[in-house]
């Protein structure tokens, strides 16, 4: 559905980046992005500190496991640290 539908109060815009496919879901606490070929997912939060759960930073990378698990791989509030993906 994408994140409009997903977070209809979310106030940023998704990134484009290449490979990566809008894969939000409103249960989680922010809009997410994945890339299927490097199972990286992307959690794009809120912009407004004060609207993410726990104050977190912006950007979160994660890699998915063989077991479905998620590893955390980076934490930050700047997206051109994370363009290596």
């Amino acid at each position: 559905m994408g994140y409009r539908y997903e977070f209809p109060d979310y106030d940023g815009e998704l990134p484009m980046l290449e490979g990566f496919v809008d894969d939000s879901w409103h249960n989680d606490v922010c809009p997410s992005m994945f890339n299927k070929r490097t199972k990286i997912k992307l959690w794009i939060d809120y912009v407004d500190p004060d609207k993410r759960e726990g104050g977190e930073k912006r950007y979160c990378v994660s890699r998915l496991e063989d077991d479905g698990s998620l590893t955390q791989i980076l934490e930050t509030d700047d997206i051109s640290t994370i363009v290596f993906l």
